[in-house]
């Protein structure tokens, strides 16, 4: 856990100029019965394309949990705002997974796709809730799959 701990505050220190910076706190494995404590830290830049009040951009995020198992990856945020103060965020990422005493997701490679909503409480700052699920796409013959839920903090710069 101290490892883990160590690795979330130095990848939470790195400078990097980004729109958006997200922390989460939740569970993991939620499908399997074994569940784990996660955190991540996810960044994501500037919308580089945006239909109506849709924004679409590239992001990247770091999932720790407490089996030791880590996910770091990278790819396309689709965020819509709707009603007064809320907004549905969707991402797919493909990454790197390495296994700790966790699952065995089966392949090295392992595909996120998240959805949450998210609630402005302040001035440029949402606390929300995500589920996401990480898979290999069948690139492997097995492939468990792995459901994740969190409380996310974002604030955008």
């Amino acid at each position: 856990m101290r490892r883990l701990a160590a690795l979330f505050l130095a990848l939470s220190s790195i400078p990097v100029a980004a729109a958006e910076l997200s922390f989460g706190l939740g569970a993991v494995g939620l499908d399997d019965g074994a569940q784990a404590g996660g955190i991540a830290v996810e960044l994501r830049a500037e919308p580089f394309r945006r239909f109506g009040a849709t924004e679409l951009g590239f992001g990247g995020a770091v999932e720790l949990d407490t089996d030791s198992d880590i996910w770091i990856g990278a790819g396309l945020v689709v965020i819509r705002p709707f009603a007064e103060s809320w907004r549905v965020e969707a991402s797919v990422m493909p990454g790197v997974y390495t296994q700790g005493s966790g699952l065995d997701l089966g392949s090295v490679i392992e595909f996120r796709s998240l959805i949450g909503v998210s609630r402005r409480v302040a001035s440029e700052t949402w606390l929300g809730v995500s589920i996401s699920h990480k898979s290999n796409a069948s690139i492997d013959d097995t492939n468990p799959g792995e459901e994740t839920i969190m409380l996310h903090l974002t604030r955008r710069f």
